[in-house]
């Protein structure tokens, strides 16, 4: 991977400025604090994510809303801006399945299609960061 690629690919997944701050919390060459930090995160929007998906199967967009609602803040504070916005479009989607089981049939598959694949997004999104970390990571 050339430099410009692993750039890019840290770029698609995070916020630069946040990042950069999380690195200056290590001790010289040892990245154990943002290491650790940031790969807690990925363990936790995996389970997150899992939860999610039950909750989804389980039409309860409540619980759904709920853990969507915490990772999203979790990884805005990190700077993981594409779990956050995959976050936020599952939150939007689940609001419109709600809202399509007062507004009819139709609209309730739509907003059920699109939660599916608002989720399906976060899947690859987290995925996406956690091989960003790695590359990162692995060249340090």
């Amino acid at each position: 991977m050339t430099n410009e690629q692993f750039e890019s690919n840290l770029k698609r997944n995070f916020d630069a400025a946040i990042f950069s701050q999380l690195l200056e919390m290590d001790h010289e060459e040892n990245r154990l604090t943002s290491s650790t930090t940031l790969y807690a995160h990925i363990a936790v929007a995996i389970t997150a994510t899992q939860e999610m998906e039950k909750a989804f199967l389980n039409d309860d967009t409540l619980l759904l809303r709920s853990f969507c609602d915490d990772l999203r803040r979790k990884s805005k504070m990190l700077g993981m801006y594409r779990i956050n916005e995959s976050c936020e479009n599952i939150r939007i989607a689940s609001t419109k399945m709600d809202d399509g089981d007062r507004a009819g049939h139709c609209k309730e598959e739509a907003a059920f299609l699109h939660t599916y694949c608002a989720l399906t997004s976060l899947k690859a999104s987290v995925t996406s960061a956690r091989a960003a970390l790695d590359s990162f990571y692995a060249a340090s």
